[in-house]
């Protein structure tokens, strides 16, 4: 039926296979459909939420007919294959019918049941109305920045993913979870199409990663969507996702407009200290006090009966201010901004805080205050 490079075959499996389901009870699900595309073949896989199909390079024989094999067992025998030998599929007939396919490569041949590529599900199907195209490593970088955000309760879904909400400025990403809020704009400069009539979509957060580890960078990305499905193709990676239905909380109004006191501080001398101060923290609430002045700001973590730990950096400030936060969310949001130095707007201590990189004003995190 074909024959392949362990590369090529190996490749395209890694592509697809984080679009499988190996828990599902629906037999197809386990399995990655191998199919004629164009003039070539290449493996499709979903989980009926996330379809991710990737081309690789084959010699097609003129009995190739497509199927589905269990993913876990060919990878595995993939896997084992010598570096740099050629893999053959070949067919196992039962009278006119594809019963399985051996897999022959060198002095090997393993049996392989296969299941019929006509049951297989199709997501990339039906029309997506709107389409738009960009650098794939603008929007992968986007879109990092931000997920990490997303909420996990399923009580309030329509958090469970990173907002996608166009504008004439650009693509703004948002993504919360409540206590923290990230927000990152891709300016329509960097945006090859028009993109005001685009839908306002909201992307699952199991499909944020997948974008990120999957769609290669320096490519142009091409997105088409609908409101209720998505569709990303860079370079021979194919990524289709159902959307998250629901209205996203207008996050311009969680944005504070002004602030009391502004203080400026290095991002790792910060993260440093919080990670010190935490370390007698046994608490899930990760709670630290911020005490800031005119060149200094101080960490205290006092979490009862497990200690006391206390640390100072060197900041700038425009005058005194302390607050609760959580240490946690606070270094992971600053390892998400792109900069060496941050800078927090404080208003009082029960307002929600801003954490940006120094002169930016649509690229920022806010994170809720807590009481310590």
């Amino acid at each position: 039926m074909f024959k392949t490079k362990k590369a090529a075959l190996q490749a395209a499996l890694s592509s697809v296979k984080d679009a499988v389901n190996s828990k599902n009870t629906i037999p197809h699900l386990a399995n990655i459909a191998v199919e004629r595309h164009g003039e070539g073949i290449r493996l499709r896989a979903t989980n009926l939420d996330i379809e991710i199909a990737a081309p690789f390079e084959a010699e097609i024989g003129a009995d190739f007919s497509g199927f589905t094999f269990p993913a876990k067992t060919v990878t595995s025998i993939v896997g084992a294959i010598d570096d740099g030998k050629d893999i053959s599929f070949e067919a196992v007939m039962l009278g006119n019918t594809l019963e399985a396919v051996t897999i022959r490569s060198g002095r090997s041949k393993i049996k392989v049941p296969i299941l019929p590529l006509a049951d297989f599900p199709i997501l990339d199907k039906g029309e997506l109305p709107f389409a738009v195209s960009l650098g794939s490593s603008s929007f992968i970088r986007c879109l990092s920045a931000v997920d990490y955000a997303c909420s996990t309760e399923e009580t309030r879904h329509y958090l469970n993913g990173v907002f996608l909400d166009a504008s004439g400025a650009g693509l703004m990403f948002v993504a919360t979870d409540g206590h923290r809020m990230a927000r990152r704009l891709l300016p329509s400069s960097d945006i090859d199409d028009p993109i005001e009539s685009m839908p306002k979509v909201i992307l699952p957060r199991e499909t944020a990663p997948l974008l990120v580890k999957h769609l290669p960078k320096d490519e142009t990305l091409s997105i088409s969507l609908s409101e209720f499905r998505i569709r990303f193709a860079a370079g021979n990676i194919v990524i289709i996702s159902k959307l998250v239905e629901g209205t996203f909380p207008d996050y311009r109004r969680l944005s504070p407009s002004s602030h009391k006191i502004r203080a400026r501080i290095s991002g790792a001398e910060l993260k440093a200290a919080i990670a010190r101060v935490l370390t007698v923290n046994t608490e899930k609430g990760n709670a630290v006090r911020f005490t800031f002045d005119q060149t200094s700001a101080t960490l205290t973590s006092r979490p009862g009966d497990a200690g006391e730990a206390e640390d100072v950096v060197t900041a700038t400030s425009d005058g005194e201010f302390v607050v609760g936060m959580n240490g946690a969310y606070l270094r992971e949001s600053i390892d998400h901004l792109d900069t060496d130095e941050v800078e927090l707007d404080f208003n009082d201590p029960a307002s929600p805080i801003l954490l940006r990189k120094p002169g930016e004003t649509d690229t920022h995190t806010i994170i809720m205050p807590m009481r310590v």
